[in-house]
């Protein structure tokens, strides 16, 4: 049986990282394969089978993150540990820079043997960070998210990646009838104290962390919103994010 060894955000975070990692995750034990993922911000014991308030059952192991904000601490010691045929990492690059660049991978023949590796990362715009390429050469398969993503390694890095589109449940999308998007609407009405059902609304999908620039979205809004008494911005994120500054 194959083994995989997978590093993302944890599967108990409410992020994009994490929603498409547990797709990757969910494919991979269907087709017999045995998966471990290395969860940062998890603390605590090895846990297997776990099962989401929503019922979906995670059938695999979550494996604790260590102190490092994206495990690179503990990254060679799990390997150690799991011993996998395939370590695949879907992560922004500049979350394992400079560690990655510095570690040995594979590590050493003498501890372990080679296993192939693999990262599915995303470009953020126009510039790759600094120094950042040196991350996607030290995996043997770097796969863009993108086709910006992906001629961009090749234009200014001279890299060929694959791309791999992300994808969805496709049972998770469905359209609502009237009447259910008013009662969803009384649901966050009677929520927040305010009537939503006749408002024109605006929502933004994002973890609440400085780069996704939540502060030029409600400037943007605030912006639009002036003179108008019946618009909202709805943002569902989590206020309890451990990547969430402290700040007022």
């Amino acid at each position: 049986m194959p083994k995989y060894l997978l590093l993302s955000d944890s599967p108990f975070l409410a992020t994009g990282f994490r929603n498409q990692a547990l797709l990757l995750a969910e494919h991979l034990v269907n087709e017999g394969n045995e998966v471990f993922w290395l969860a940062p911000n998890y603390c605590g014991m090895p846990i297997k089978n776990a099962v989401l308030p929503d019922g979906r059952q995670l059938n695999f192991t979550v494996l604790p993150g260590g102190a490092h904000a994206h495990a690179m601490d503990v990254l060679q010691q799990r390997i150690m540990e799991v011993k996998p045929d395939i370590f695949f990492c879907l992560l922004d690059t500049f979350m394992l820079f400079p560690h990655i660049v510095n570690m040995a991978l594979p590590i050493p023949t003498t501890q372990w043997w080679p296993f192939k590796s693999s990262m599915w990362y995303p470009s953020d715009g126009g510039f790759f960070p600094n120094q950042c390429e040196m991350v996607l050469k030290k995996f043997d398969y770097p796969v863009a998210m993108s086709k910006w993503g992906r001629d961009q390694a090749k234009a200014q890095f001279g890299l060929h990646v694959d791309y791999i589109p992300h994808g969805i449940r496709l049972q998770d999308f469905y359209s609502f009838s009237t009447e259910k998007k008013q009662a969803v609407r009384m649901q966050f009405s009677n929520k927040i104290g305010k009537d939503l059902r006749n408002h024109f609304i605006v929502g933004m999908v994002g973890r609440n962390q400085p780069r996704k620039f939540m502060d030029r979205a409600l400037k943007a809004f605030s912006l639009f919103a002036q003179g108008k008494e019946d618009v909202s911005l709805e943002l569902p994120t989590d206020p309890h994010d451990p990547n969430t500054p402290n700040t007022p």
